[in-house]
């Protein structure tokens, strides 16, 4: 009874900001289409670099490296998304 183990309330509250990251990612993947996708894309990235600088202590990166890639990739889609709408309504 002595002997409680903790470490896994200390990688859950360290992963909360992995968890923020990757979803905000998938939400701009979703969004895309419109500039929110951009403004969550970014929101998600800085959670992301936060949670996986926690999460180095802890070895546990999975989520906050997926939280990035998905984020980089809707913050991407939105500007291409942008551009490729810019560029037809331009002709």
């Amino acid at each position: 009874m002595g002997n409680v183990d903790v470490s896994n309330d200390i990688d859950f509250k360290n992963n909360k900001k992995c968890i923020i990251s990757l979803f905000l990612g998938i939400l701009s993947i979703i969004t895309s289409l419109v500039a929110l996708g951009l403004i969550l894309g970014i929101i998600g990235l800085i959670y992301g670099f936060l949670g996986l600088k926690e999460v180095n202590r802890s070895k546990q990166k999975g989520k906050a490296i997926i939280g990035i890639i998905c984020c980089i990739l809707g913050v991407l889609l939105t500007v291409m998304f942008s551009t490729m709408a810019g560029n037809a309504f331009l002709n």
